[in-house]
């Protein structure tokens, strides 16, 4: 008795080793599944249901079902989401459930890290029901499933810039011990696992708004063969999606997908074996149903599409709306700056203020020539001008500084030869910096 129990488990135990945790091939389209730190990754709630035949000519080849559900909370910071997952193979089965954390980070301009962790329950099994024997009354096989469940989780850390998204998780943190019969002592132990994913976005042709998705994804384990999948991803307009990928030794991917309305979204996978298991496994099919619920937090995210030029012409009306809105909504927000930062441009009624020359010195401390400068800051602390110049630099904007010892310090971004073109530049900045004026240095 003994000896048939340790001869399955010992059979089961060598094909899991090598797939311990279920195999994907839409993780280019749900990374969250890989990596915790990919939770609430996108503008939107995500929830995707995942099927996946592997190996459709092998006998108990393994069959995986996942369901997920992922969005950030409205402040855009925090990330939540669940996996509810059922993997078979033969008479072994793993099934769990986890829900999932993550955190954004943002360490510089446009970049984010995001570390998340989920954690959950995992109930691994031997179902002997399954087992395809000629004499079913054997006294020496199981009536029952051998089971066991035990709490788990993964770590993982995302890294986000524009277009990029990149990350490192480990799987199976604690490295449960499954001893599914205490009569031997045999078990099954899930080992821990890294993962390393990323992708970017690659515009083809915005014209015809084709764009491509490269992806890379190693998995490490130990005492098992290195893993690696390439795959590149083309969708036109977000709307219809195909690729292909290549798994190192062991199959090509080919996919397919069509997204309806923005929401509703339709993919198929099939993975074809190559190396030394052509001929034998038969391919995979992963078929993957997804919907999103629309923004997941914070306020809507508007594209600057109107812009572009790529619009149709009947659009003209709604560009200029837009960009009457936004450049009130700019006003509003310099005005409300300037006075908790003590701007004391506000104070200045005129649109030319005449200073001697000899009164300022530039930042090396040498007196400006004379001329007439474009003033779009007056502040009464260096760190205050220091700011604001940093401020116009980051938007584009060469901007220099002038002191005076009595009147504060002066940041300035142009110098003309005369009063009338001075002016003109004025007018043309004022939309942005209320409290702009010139400055005439005599």
């Amino acid at each position: 008795m003994k000896k048939l129990y340790t001869y399955l488990l010992l059979i089961v135990a060598t094909t899991s080793f090598s797939q311990q945790l279920p195999l994907y091939s839409h993780y280019w389209s749900n990374p969250f599944l890989i990596n915790p730190g990919f939770t609430g990754n996108t503008d939107n709630i995500e929830a995707n249901v995942i099927h996946r035949n592997q190996w459709k000519n092998i006998p108990g080849a393994p069959v995986t079902s996942v369901m997920s559900i992922d969005g950030m909370t409205g402040d855009n910071k925090v990330g939540l989401g669940l996996i509810v997952f059922d993997d078979k193979m033969g008479l072994f089965a793993k099934r769990g459930i986890y829900t999932s954390f993550s955190y954004k980070i943002q360490v510089a301009k446009d970049h984010y890290l995001k570390p998340g962790l989920n954690f959950g329950m995992q109930d691994v099994m031997i179902d002997f029901s399954r087992s395809n024997v000629s004499d079913i009354n054997d006294p020496n096989l199981y009536p029952t499933t051998r089971r066991k469940a035990t709490f788990d989780a993964n770590f993982g850390l995302a890294y986000t810039w524009k277009e990029l998204n990149a990350g490192v998780a480990v799987m199976q943190l604690f490295g449960n011990k499954y001893r599914l019969n205490n009569d031997t002592g045999s078990y099954y132990r899930a080992k821990q696992k890294i993962n390393i994913y990323a992708s970017y976005v690659v515009p083809i042709s915005k014209e015809h708004k084709i764009n491509a998705r490269p992806c890379l994804a190693m998995n490490i384990t130990p005492q098992t063969p290195f893993q690696m999948d390439v795959f590149a991803n083309f969708d036109y307009n977000e709307l219809i999606y195909a690729g292909v990928g290549y798994r190192l030794n062991s199959a090509v991917s080919f996919n397919i997908g069509v997204k309806w309305n923005k929401a509703l979204r339709v993919s198929y996978n099939y993975d074809l074996a190559v190396g030394k298991l052509k001929g034998y496994t038969g391919g995979s099919h992963e078929i993957l149903l997804g919907y999103s619920f629309g923004r997941s937090g914070g306020r809507e995210k508007i594209k600057d599409d109107y812009t572009a030029g790529t619009k149709d012409t009947d659009t003209t009306g709604l560009r200029t709306d837009v960009n009457k809105l936004k450049q009130q909504v700019a006003v509003l927000q310099a005005e409300v700056n300037y006075e908790q930062r003590g701007n004391l441009a506000a104070q200045v009624q005129d649109d030319i203020v005449i200073m001697n020359a000899k009164d300022l010195k530039d930042y090396n401390g040498n007196i400006p020539e004379k001329g007439y400068y474009l003033v779009l800051g007056q502040f009464k602390t260096l760190q205050q001008a220091t700011d604001d110049q940093k401020k116009l630099e980051s938007e584009g904007a060469k901007a220099s500084i002038l002191m005076h010892s009595l009147k504060g310090y002066f940041v300035y971004t142009q110098v003309f030869p005369d009063e009338k073109t001075a002016v003109e530049e004025l007018k043309k900045n004022r939309w942005k910096r209320v409290d702009a004026y010139v400055l005439e240095l005599i």
